[in-house]
């Protein structure tokens, strides 16, 4: 890893993936069991439904084939964590702190950046302006990702519109991620106006 992030003692993949009800959006469904390796079952407790969920396992996670990711996150652990899932992607990972920091690291690796992966609020950085500043400096067929434990429909939407990949709401896990960059490289994009 670049830079001088400490490494955690706990893992972001030991956290179980936040599961909602695909009818009705509760947010605690109960497991019903697992069929196989490649299902998981559940059911609602307010619509009481059923449903099942495809597991993701490492033969679905992506392989970065040693590209350069940059993480960007004012807070430490969550930095240190996603470095060391995409480190399991087999990408190389640059850090940064802020916004200002990520524009550093963008200049200073320009098109040998595949993939970023940005909180959208941070203390003095506007997450809007960091996700257009970043899709009109990156490649076009880069990924951006974007994550945050604080945003709205609207500003979802509005980040998609300007060309981020995917926007994942944390807490997530490995598997999300994952899902996240497999759309990235699936896409056809080409930097917005």
């Amino acid at each position: 890893m670049y830079g001088n992030g400490k490494r955690p003692t706990a893992s972001a993949a030991s956290e179980p993936p936040a599961i909602a009800c695909p009818f009705c959006g509760d947010r605690a469904p109960a497991p019903l069991g697992r069929v196989g390796s490649q299902l998981n079952w559940y059911t609602c407790h307010a619509c009481h439904k059923t449903w099942c969920v495809r597991v993701a396992s490492p033969d679905d996670w992506p392989d970065g084939a040693g590209a350069l990711a940059l993480v960007v996150d004012d807070e430490e652990l969550i930095r240190d964590q996603l470095a060391e899932i995409l480190e399991g992607f087999n990408y190389r990972v640059v850090l940064a702190c802020d916004g200002p920091d990520a524009l550093a690291q963008v200049a200073r690796y320009g098109d040998r950046l595949r993939l970023v992966t940005s909180d959208f609020s941070m203390p003095s950085t506007d997450g809007l302006d960091l996700a257009r500043a970043l899709r009109r400096l990156l490649v076009p067929d880069a990924t951006l990702v974007v994550v945050s434990g604080r945003i709205d429909d609207d500003e979802i939407r509005t980040l998609l519109q300007i060309g981020v990949t995917d926007v994942l709401r944390k807490p997530f896990d490995r598997h999300s991620l994952a899902r996240a960059i497999a759309r990235g490289r699936s896409e056809d994009r080409t930097t917005p106006e």
